[in-house]
């Protein structure tokens, strides 16, 4: 990935929001983008996306807010995945989704060993679409 490609962490607007005086309970880091395209059909610039949505962002927010956690001695981080990254399907091409969201539980695992005399926890959810039964019908 080139240098120009990376965006900058946040750590500026980060600075000023956490001047103010605040108990940071949970953290959700939700960022995620997803392209449906053939592994062969992506593009450096599909990679760069995904990969600067779906891992970058966790990267940078989370150190951002890890400190804050360590001072207070709590603290909750929430990692949101997706099923399709931990069982792919045929039906849709998700090879930057795998490549980006699959490592989300063993990147919690190893957070939460690193953090847990902190009082800091770490999980990963992996919501999928759910269809009602009416819906199915019509």
């Amino acid at each position: 990935m080139e240098r120009s490609a990376r965006r900058k962490p946040p750590s500026r607007r980060w600075k000023q929001a956490s001047s103010i005086s605040v108990v940071l309970i949970c953290w959700v880091n939700n960022a995620g983008i997803f392209i449906p395209k053939a592994f062969s059909a992506s593009t450096e610039e599909d990679y760069n996306l995904v990969t600067n949505t779906n891992v970058a962002s966790f990267f940078y927010m989370s150190q951002q807010v890890i400190p804050q956690m360590k001072k207070q001695n709590s603290g909750h981080v929430v990692n949101i995945s997706a099923v399709l990254a931990d069982q792919p399907s045929g039906a849709a091409p998700a090879l930057l989704a795998v490549l980006s969201k699959s490592p989300m539980p063993a990147v919690s695992k190893a957070l939460a060993l690193e953090y847990a005399a902190n009082n800091i926890r770490f999980n990963t959810v992996s919501p999928r679409q759910h269809q009602h039964a009416d819906a199915r019908q019509g």
